[in-house]
């Protein structure tokens, strides 16, 4: 009898927390500013470029050595990078769905793996006194698995501090005098790609 009871109390409790769970926000929205001592021109091709986001988005560095396949333009409405890496990183797209030079860039974000889910990212650049506001947004639809480990997890606290990370690094590789980010040296193409940005 308290066998049964034991294992009541417990299914009681694993679908109360199911439902918990349920119950939360369909939707999260995680976003971070950082200001930059640049003008917007100057820090827009680090946004609008998938294979120079590289170079300071801190979700790279979860696995550097990640399969990545870019379409054949990377940058501009179109722009596709898919990705396929480690447990840490998991799997995914993005796509470039709008962009306007030197104010803004937005990405369809899909995930396929540790979770799918889907999100949409926006980076907007607002000039003020002595360099550009870069605010990192993410608006995406929770699917249930998310919303349960949420329960145990801040996941937005977690993903803030990532943008937090990444707002830095942009900062010091737009602010810096010379290249360097987790992508350095993996290419040609793409060390001129850097050098060409950092110019620009």
């Amino acid at each position: 009898m308290i066998t049964l009871i034991v294992f009541a109390s417990v299914a009681v409790l694993i679908a109360g927390i199911l439902l918990y769970a349920h119950s939360r926000p369909d939707y999260a929205v995680v976003a971070r500013s950082l200001r930059i001592q640049a003008a917007p021109q100057k820090i827009y091709p680090f946004l609008a470029d998938l294979r120079l986001m590289g170079e300071w988005s801190p979700y790279e560095k979860l696995d550097p050595l990640a399969r990545r396949r870019f379409s054949d333009a990377s940058r501009g409405t179109g722009a596709v990078y898919e990705w396929d890496g480690n447990g840490k990183l998991g799997a995914g797209r993005m796509e470039v769905i709008d962009s306007a030079p030197a104010k803004r860039v937005i990405l369809e974000l899909d995930f396929f793996r540790p979770f799918k889910a889907n999100s949409i990212v926006e980076f907007s650049l607002q000039p003020v006194a002595g360099g550009t506001e870069v605010r990192w947004e993410m608006d995406g639809r929770r699917p249930f698995l998310v919303k349960l480990i949420g329960l145990f997890l801040d996941l937005e606290e977690m993903n803030g501090r990532q943008f937090d990370q990444g707002l830095a690094s942009l900062k010091a590789l737009v602010e810096g005098p010379q290249p360097g980010g987790y992508w350095s040296g993996t290419g040609a193409e793409d060390a001129a790609r850097l050098t060409a940005a950092k110019a620009a």
